[in-house]
């Protein structure tokens, strides 16, 4: 059998950890009860040292992390090599959540008139601020659809003629005639005109 990635030693130290939690039961799944004469492994179950050889085997692509997840695991009866495997395998790589101050949890501690002062402040700043005025440019879109709407080539819905009037006339610019017909009435009396 080629040798694997995963040493015999670290196989044995596997079995040694799972026969340590499972006592003989572990090992009596791979016993043949022949022994190994002479050599290295003198004494030792053939059935045992192939067992260790075909875990060595499937096992060869995990890392030394993932060894020891598995030798974490709680298991309910012996495993197989297969569930070893899954065991290994199926821890969360994902890296921890970061450690949070409780202080920055919380929110700033102030009395009800404290708070009305700062939202009365943000609302000043607020009021204070300008903002981009070139409001013919963010309505280029409600331009085009008066422009095909007169031209008669427009393939939109009613909707999308009564937004563009609308928001041109909320910008406080004319409306196109072309758009007209297609504002909100405000007075009912317009209809009677």
């Amino acid at each position: 059998m080629k040798r694997s990635h995963l040493d015999r030693a670290t196989v044995r130290e596997i079995f040694r950890v799972l026969r340590g939690s499972f006592g003989s039961v572990f090992l009596e799944k791979f016993r043949t009860g022949k022994l190994v004469e002479g050599g290295p492994n003198d004494g030792h179950d053939v059935g045992v040292l192939e067992a260790m050889d075909v875990w060595a085997h499937k096992l060869r692509n995990l890392s030394a992390a993932d060894v020891k997840h598995g030798l974490e695991v709680t298991f309910k009866h012996p495993p197989s090599c297969d569930e070893f495997l899954t065991a290994c395998c199926s821890r969360d790589i994902r890296p921890p959540a970061p450690e949070y101050n409780q202080a920055q949890l919380e929110a700033p501690k102030m009395t009800r008139e404290e708070a009305e002062v700062q939202i009365a402040q943000v609302k000043r700043a607020a009021r204070g601020m300008r903002f981009p005025s070139d409001n013919v440019r963010k309505l280029e879109w409600a331009y085009a659809i008066a422009d095909e709407t007169a031209r008669g080539v427009y393939k939109g819905g009613m909707h999308g003629k009564r937004m563009a009037a609308e928001a041109i006339k909320d910008s406080r610019k004319p409306v196109p005639e072309s758009l007209v017909p297609f504002l909100t009435k405000t007075n009912p009396m317009e209809d009677a005109a």
